[in-house]
Order: structure tokens, then C-alpha cells, then sequence
């Protein structure tokens, strides 16, 4: 994945073992290209689907692939997986008419800049926001307490996180942070208390979004603007991205592009192959 044109942290072996275990790939000669295969079975159906914490799957490859590649891949894809649902990648060109197909979008924001540069691309409303921030002395700080951030999510979370994906944040926070590549960075309020944070994890030339949480307080203190702006300014100047991994929920959109992101859409496949009448729900 490290010498792929267009490798991701969700398709390492790593990663994979972590959130999907058991899962497959398809290869393409001597390893030029690998699709992974998020395998999962249940009342003896087997199906594919994108486990959680992993965005963009599909094709990656030494080298860029065009869509017929693409298209050999999905044609290969073993006829005992009877529901498809699982996102390509932004790499992937994929042209099959007969395929339901919806688009993902991902926010990405270079680094490539000095921070007056990037922050003049800030929204107005963004703007705003921060002087708020600022007005109540917020001052994001880098913490190691990866348990305190997960409490906080737990509590706060409107999408239910289970054990695995807990145990998963632990371990990619432990793994990471020894060689500087994972990074929480937070605010505290009285009594030590963490209020709001985000976890950062760095693949190749990307520092991953993966996860934040906020507070009530946090949420009032206007907390997050001020932690991706000091997040910003620690890291510009570097040839990188801030992925923020976007989002269809257009509130978090606006978020992400308020701070001056462009979108990076990428194909999603779909395609049911369940027997009747199993496949009219989910049509």
C-alpha cells in the first residue's frame, strides 16, 4: 500500500484485520494491483459491505488504472458475495451502466500553503466562528489521553460505537503516536476536563480526520473551529492534505469547505445479486 499510486490507510493489511476480519482481495498479476474485499456472511449470505472507519476501498495500484481495469476487477468479484455495497476510491474510473452506482464525496485541503494563505480561504462564517473561540480563550492542546477522547465520543455520539471500534481507535492511536503520526489535539476545560477533541492520523501525505467529538461546552466555546484551525497552522507549509474525509451530511460539508477544502468525489458500488424476495428489500 506504501508504493501504491493511490494507497490508503483503509486498505492495509493492518487496518483491515482490525475492522474486517476475515477479509478477502482480488490481485492483479504480481501484486500490481489489489482490491480488497470487506468479506462478511450472515444467514448464510455472504456480502460485501465498507466497514466503519473506512471511507475509500476498491482498486489500488502501482501505478494510475484506467476503467477497464477497474471494470475487470468488478467482473471478478466472486459470484457467492449476493449484496454488494462498498465505496471505490477517488484513483478509480469505473464505467458499468448496469450497476447501481452512487458517488461519495470526500473534503481535502492542502497544506501546500503558509497559514495566512490557507486561513484568507476561510469562510466568512468560519471566520466568525473562531473569534468566538478566541473571545472565550479557547486554546487547543496535543494529549496522549486517547481514553479520556473516547469517553468523551461515547457520551456524546449520535451513531453508536461498539467494543471493536473502540479497541480499533485505541490501538491505531497506541500504534501511531510513538512515530508522531497519530495526534489528538483537544480543549480542556475546568478540573481538567476535555471538552472537545479530534483524532489525526498521518498515511503517506494525508492527516486523516478520522474522528472528533464535542461537548455541549465544547460545542458553545465553538471548540472544533479552533481545533482544526491550530491543527492548520502546526502543520503549514508541508507538501500534505488534511483529509477530512468528508461527509453527505451537508451541515458537516459546510464545515469542512468553510475552511477553504475542495471536494474529492469517489464512484460507490452497488449491486444485488440476493434471490427474491430477499432482493426487493433492499432495493
Amino acid at each position: 500500500m506504501i508504493n501504491s499510486a493511490n494507497g490508503m490507510i483503509y486498505g492495509t493489511s493492518w487496518y483491515l484485520d482490525q475492522l474486517s476480519p476475515g477479509w478477502e482481495a482480488l490481485v492483479y498479476g504480481e501484486y500490481e494491483a489489489v482490491m480488497p474485499l470487506p468479506a462478511k456472511q450472515k444467514w448464510g449470505i455472504h456480502y460485501l459491505i465498507r466497514p466503519a472507519f473506512c471511507q475509500q476501498l476498491g482498486v489500488f495500484s502501482k501505478s494510475a488504472v484506467d476503467k477497464d481495469i477497474i471494470d475487470e476487477f468488478i467482473d471478478a468479484i466472486p459470484s457467492r458475495f449476493r449484496w454488494i455495497n462498498m465505496p471505490l476510491n477517488a484513483g478509480n474510473l469505473m464505467e458499468k451502466p448496469d450497476l447501481a452506482k452512487d458517488w461519495g464525496v470526500n473534503y481535502l485541503l492542502s497544506l501546500n500553503s503558509t497559514y495566512d494563505v490557507i486561513r484568507s480561504s476561510y469562510v466568512q462564517n468560519t471566520k466568525r466562528n473562531l473569534g468566538k473561540a478566541i473571545e472565550k480563550e479557547i486554546v487547543p492542546l496535543y494529549s496522549e489521553d486517547v481514553k479520556s477522547f473516547l469517553d468523551l465520543k461515547l457520551k456524546y455520539a449520535i451513531a453508536n460505537l461498539n467494543q471493536t471500534h473502540i479497541q480499533f481507535l485505541t490501538n491505531i492511536f497506541n500504534r501511531y503516536k510513538i512515530s508522531g503520526e497519530a495526534k489528538i489535539l483537544c480543549v480542556v476545560g475546568d478540573v481538567n476536563k476535555m471538552l472537545a477533541g479530534a483524532l489525526f492520523i498521518h498515511f503517506r501525505n494525508r492527516w486523516i480526520y478520522l474522528l472528533s467529538t464535542s461537548s455541549a461546552q465544547g460545542k458553545e466555546n465553538r471548540s472544533m473551529f479552533a481545533i482544526i484551525d491550530k491543527f492548520i497552522f502546526d502543520h503549514a507549509g508541508k507538501d500534505e492534505f488534511l483529509d477530512f474525509e468528508g461527509s453527505m451530511v451537508p451541515d458537516l460539508a459546510r464545515f469542512f469547505a468553510g475552511f477553504g477544502a475542495s471536494p474529492e468525489y469517489f464512484p460507490h458500488l452497488k449491486l444485488n445479486r440476493l434471490p427474491f424476495p430477499l432482493n426487493l428489500l433492499k432495493k
